[in-house]
């Protein structure tokens, strides 16, 4: 059983992260960069979904944050999305059905990742959070990201 990671959030990529969700009634998502267990960097991604309830990446987007990763001296880790702001603040930002179904079916295609994150931004009581997520041996766990 893998050991659960200790990951940090730089905070010069978390707050611009952050301010690239405005619209919470439409989902959008952006690809993860990470380097030494710090993310450390974004790549925005266009939502394929036909309902503004739901984030299906644009696979080909996320191929080129991965090359964008790279040059940057990063690796692809995940990816966040945002939950549209109709859900109750009691489950903005959980995982639906959907998500979960989704996490397992890309680590299950991409089973040289030890870990992803899959992350969920959302409004609770008009501010922005994110819950952070860890998809790891074959389990979503939620884990604490401090931003330094």
């Amino acid at each position: 059983m893998q050991k659960i990671p200790v990951i940090t959030g730089n905070k010069i990529v978390i707050s611009p992260l952050k301010d690239y969700f405005v619209d919470f009634q439409q989902e959008r998502g952006a690809a993860l960069g990470i380097k030494d267990n710090v993310i450390s960097s974004f790549y925005p991604i266009t939502n394929r979904s036909d309902t503004k309830y739901s984030f299906v990446p644009d696979f080909e987007e996320l191929n080129k944050a991965s090359e964008y990763f790279e040059k940057q001296g990063c690796e692809f880790i995940g990816i966040i999305h945002s939950h549209n702001s109709y859900k109750s603040n009691s489950s903005v930002n959980k995982p639906s059905k959907d998500d979960i179904n989704f996490y397992h079916s890309f680590s299950e295609a991409n089973p040289d990742f030890k870990y992803l994150l899959f992350p969920i931004i959302g409004l609770e009581n008009n501010q922005k959070v994110i819950n952070w997520y860890l998809y790891i041996n074959g389990e979503l766990k939620e884990i604490n990201v401090e931003t330094a």
